[in-house]
């Protein structure tokens, strides 16, 4: 139980970092773009660098610029790889949410087979001889029979059953 708490809780968590992830792209994104409109408003024919714009003068909206081009773009990737990243850890904790609800409905399902066998025998069994009855168990006829019960194993003998 205290497994599936913090797995259900490492998953929120990564969701929220993810969350956090997406919110530092938009941010990068933002700064990226305002840098080159920055460098390409101030500076009438700039060089380019791939496809950032650049001009380093003596003007200290040339510098600005290429910062605000050079920071969006750093936060752009890092927000991608840790978005990324907190996915793909979501991805994996819901996996082992999944698996032990299995292993638990599992485990769940083989008790209640359990307490249904243990009931049956209880149906059957006679209070006044303290004996259970071959055909109403249907099992074979062999000189020890073994049940499986949730505790230990149960051995009945034959010669006791035939006499009821």
């Amino acid at each position: 139980m205290f497994f599936r708490d913090y797995e259900r809780e490492k998953a929120a968590e990564s969701r929220h970092n993810e969350t956090i992830g997406y919110l530092i792209v938009i941010v990068g994104s933002v700064f990226l773009v305002g840098g080159i409109l920055e460098t390409i408003i101030t500076i009438d024919n700039p060089n380019w660098l791939l496809f950032f714009p650049y001009q380093l003068t003596s003007h200290p909206y040339s510098l600005l610029g290429l910062s605000f081009s050079l920071m969006g773009l750093v936060l752009l990737v890092s927000g991608m790889v840790l978005s990324l990243k907190y996915a793909l850890e979501r991805s994996r904790y819901m996996r082992e949410l999944e698996e032990s609800r299995k292993i638990e409905e599992e485990r769940l399902q083989k008790q209640a087979q359990n307490q249904t066998l243990n009931q049956r025998i209880l149906e059957i069994h006679h209070p006044q001889t303290n004996t259970i009855t071959r055909d109403k168990l249907h099992l074979p006829s062999t000189k020890s029979t073994e049940l499986n019960t949730t505790s230990s194993r149960k051995t009945l003998k034959t010669e006791e059953l035939e006499e009821a």
